[in-house]
């Protein structure tokens, strides 16, 4: 009988509390029906122990009372401990979230779950603020009936009016003037009580944590309460200061990455410029190591540009450069040095020659640019060293004997012989 007036009891609870809270976990429902049926078990055979020994010996129930008071104790020792431990596996999990998760929204949800479920709250609330050289807004999220609602607040001066408010320490309000002050800056919902804590950072206030209306009528947040969220505040105000920090850090590298592909790449054509190509190409001619380079000049380019005007001729060269690409190896370089000249660094090739027509062959294929059908040649000088020569040099021979491909006719590759230059020199 007393087992089943215990479950009864608990179920009771349970039901109240799922109505209260508009949800119910059956593992904490399993969880307080097993301790009932062992408190229930422990509670009658103490009554029954009692009963005996008042019955066969009354003096005996004072060495009866010592066992309940040591199991009195015993029993606060272990709701204590248990306590303890769900705040050290609270502020475990919640660390681990703000630790974890890939983006600050999904941290923030994580939190703010983990803190409304832990002190038995309604809503818990996140201001975070922008840097200091940041013109981003304010990103404020609420926690509310399992959903999370991000959105932004564009002035700062209520949000300092609140840190200021705050002080350093997290505290408890309830007064009207404060909750109403939370109320207008959350929005949405009312606020009776709550815990308001300001993330403090290294050099600045990262944001303001709010955990309001704890569940039910009869408590309000306890000074144990406000010591660990104390903790969760600083915690937090870590996290979210090392992850703006490193958003900051992640953005410079993007922009020195960005900066360094500019410096050395064209902007029209996505190819390798002619700085970077140069220092592949010194980078690349070695002793005895076969190093070719081509030149390649379009043919009839300055047609398209004049008949269709420069934003056809762009599109043209975006195109060559990407044919190209397309019939080069992954260790050769193909390169734009300005404007229609192209080149391309053939390290270690046994055909260089073959590699030239293949790309010549690529642009007999017209490009169509609007309701027109553009044809462009290539005229390809080849010059080739197995030595460390000077690699200006060697694109220099590239590039004179690629004006004698033009004077032999379009279309056509020619390997830079020194008689050449003396040709040039005249």
């Amino acid at each position: 009988g007393t087992m089943l007036a215990g479950g009864l009891q608990i179920l009771t609870l349970t039901a109240v509390i799922g109505v209260t809270e508009g949800s119910l976990k059956r593992r904490q429902v399993f969880t307080m029906l097993a301790t009932a049926a062992v408190i229930s078990t422990a509670n009658t055979a103490q009554a029954l122990v009692a009963g005996i020994l008042i019955d066969t010996e009354p003096l005996g129930i004072l060495l009866l009372s010592a066992t309940v008071v040591v199991l009195f104790v015993a029993y606060r020792a272990y709701v204590s401990e248990r306590d303890q431990r769900e705040r050290v596996e609270f502020l475990y999990s919640s660390t681990k979230a703000l630790r974890e998760s890939p983006e600050t929204t999904t941290a923030v949800a994580a939190l703010l779950d983990e803190a409304a479920s832990m002190f038995r709250a309604a809503r818990a609330d996140l201001l975070l603020f922008p840097g200091a050289d940041d013109p981003s807004p304010v990103s404020s999220y609420r926690y509310e009936a399992g959903t999370t609602v991000a959105h932004s607040i564009d002035g700062l001066d209520e949000c300092t009016d609140l840190v200021s408010g705050a002080g350093d320490e997290p505290i408890v309000v309830g007064d009207e003037a404060t909750c109403g002050t939370l109320h207008q800056l959350f929005g949405g919902g009312s606020i009776s009580d709550a815990m308001v804590g300001t993330l403090h950072g290294a050099n600045r206030d990262v944001g303001i944590l709010v955990v309001a209306n704890r569940l039910g009528n009869v408590t309000t947040f306890t000074a144990e309460d406000l010591r660990l969220f104390d903790t969760l505040v600083q915690q937090a105000a870590v996290a979210f200061e090392n992850d703006q920090l490193e958003q900051a850090l992640s953005a410079m590298r993007r922009l020195e990455r960005d900066l360094a592909h500019q410096a050395s790449h064209d902007s029209l054509t996505g190819l390798a410029n002619r700085s970077l190509f140069n220092d592949r190409l010194g980078a690349t001619l070695r002793p005895n190591r076969a190093v070719s380079v081509l030149y390649i000049d379009l043919d009839d380019f300055k047609v398209v540009n004049d008949s269709l005007g420069h934003e056809a001729g762009d599109h043209v060269l975006s195109e060559v450069g990407r044919r190209i690409s397309n019939v080069i190896r992954p260790s050769d370089t193909v390169a734009r040095l300005g404007g229609d000249e192209f080149a391309v660094l053939l390290p270690d090739s046994d055909n260089p020659d073959m590699v030239a027509r293949r790309i010549i062959q690529s642009l007999h294929e017209p490009i169509l640019i609007g309701d027109h059908d553009v044809q462009v040649g290539a005229s390809v000088g080849l010059a080739s060293a197995n030595d460390a020569v000077d690699p200006s040099l060697l694109l220099n021979e590239a590039d004179v004997a690629m004006y004698a491909a033009k004077s032999n006719g379009k279309g056509s590759v020619i390997e830079f012989q020194p008689s050449m230059r003396d040709q040039v020199v005249k």
